[in-house]
């Protein structure tokens, strides 16, 4: 992955860390499930208002892998925010996150954006 000479092919390209694994457009309200067009993304648990685990479809080699994300705000008044706790899940084929607005509980929003990076096992 540091060699700046070497051609590689779009099909080895999805093998580099830094090349995307995972990710969509999650609609986290009703039953909660990605919209078509994700990549790499599995089943979706409900685990209530706001919180959600995410099923990855292949397994990351190991845990140090990461996730950038955003939630749509679902009032006027505040700014939706995407964070794991200290507890929840975290395992090579699985994520569990929670959209919660500032000041105050989980939120079932409309729409989650969610991308995975790292290593596939």
């Amino acid at each position: 992955g540091t060699d700046l000479t070497v051609f590689t092919s779009p099909g080895r390209q999805q093998f580099h860390p830094i090349h995307p694994k995972a990710g969509g457009n999650l609609n986290g309200s009703g039953t909660p499930a990605f919209r078509s067009g994700d990549v790499g993304m599995g089943a979706v648990t409900d685990n209530g208002a706001g919180n959600y685990t995410l099923g990855l479809d292949t397994a990351f080699s190991d845990t140090n892998y990461w996730c950038a994300a955003w939630g749509r705000d679902t009032t006027s008044n505040n700014h939706a925010l995407v964070s794991a706790g200290p507890a929840f899940t975290k395992t090579t084929s699985a994520f569990q996150i929670v959209v919660s607005l500032f000041g105050s509980g989980g939120i079932d929003s409309t729409e989650v954006g969610i991308s995975f990076w790292g290593d596939y096992a």
